[in-house]
């Protein structure tokens, strides 16, 4: 999976966050106050039932594995899924982590993209979402109407931005 270990590397820091932030919340609202200092409020995980913090961070983890399918699947490289959630997500990733797409579009061949930004149309297009991409078989810059994007696949070929990725 293209840039695989960087996405779980982004997933593990999350969860370790979300726990330690977890953590200080049971022991500020479910600990009581520490006897003797009225001036401050002192909280200890010793005054949170013991064991009590080990089986919720074990239930979060628990089920924060449950995503693991769903991340997965929205990074298939064999599948060039073209649902809106699963080419928005590709798209982004791709220009988040500076990595090529290969872009299948209606009624054109398949092409390497690096991507840059999605924005509604103007005017009489308003309305429309368009992706902004560098098009390497045409060597410029192209917007693609994304309803009639019909594949994309997340690559492993990085790119260094020409401009601001705004993804």
């Amino acid at each position: 999976m293209p840039g695989g270990k960087f996405l779980r590397n982004i997933v593990d820091r999350a969860t370790e966050k979300a726990l330690d932030k977890a953590k200080e919340r049971i022991k500020h609202e479910l600990a009581p106050q520490s006897p003797g200092r009225s001036d401050e409020e002192v909280y200890g995980e010793e005054a949170v039932e013991k064991g009590f913090l080990e089986r919720i961070t074990d239930r979060a983890k628990e089920r924060l594995r449950g995503t693991e399918y769903v991340k997965n699947q929205f990074l298939d490289p064999e599948d060039s899924g073209a649902d809106e959630a699963t080419l928005n997500y590709r798209l982004h990733y791709a220009g988040q982590n500076h990595v090529l797409v290969w872009l299948e579009y209606i009624g054109h061949s398949s092409r390497y993209c690096a991507g840059y930004e999605i924005k509604p149309g103007k005017g009489k297009h308003a309305g429309t979402m368009y992706y902004w991409a560098f098009c390497l078989a045409h060597n410029k810059i192209h917007k693609f109407n994304m309803a009639k994007i019909t594949g994309c696949r997340v690559t492993n070929i990085p790119y260094s931005p020409m401009w601001p990725v705004k993804l």
